[in-house]
């Protein structure tokens, strides 16, 4: 399979949090929103890579992410794990940008 063209992430871009946790098989990671306080866009056009991450540890995974959709749950982004790092288990509330 070809790969697409990514785009780099950009450091300080809008964020988000996670609206619960995820365990490192889970490939729907739901958000606390979609847009950040200012109403912009935390996602662009998927695919694109996004960074999981808890702030002030250095623990933290690149995913990258094939739909950013919303169902009766909540906002989610679908995602591919392991993309830069292993795969880990995040508690609810962090933070994720692209």
């Amino acid at each position: 399979m070809a790969l697409e063209t990514m785009y780099a992430g950009q450091e300080f871009t809008p964020f988000t949090g996670l609206l619960r946790g995820i365990n490192a098989t889970e490939t729907r990671i739901y958000l606390t929103s979609l847009e950040d306080a200012g109403g912009h866009s935390v996602f662009p056009d998927a695919p694109n890579l996004a960074a999981i991450f808890i702030p002030g540890t250095g623990t933290g995974e690149v995913v990258q992410y094939t739909l950013v959709g919303t169902d009766s749950t909540g906002p989610f982004i679908d995602v591919i794990r392991g993309r830069l790092r292993t795969l880990q288990f995040f508690p609810y509330n962090l933070t994720s940008n692209r």
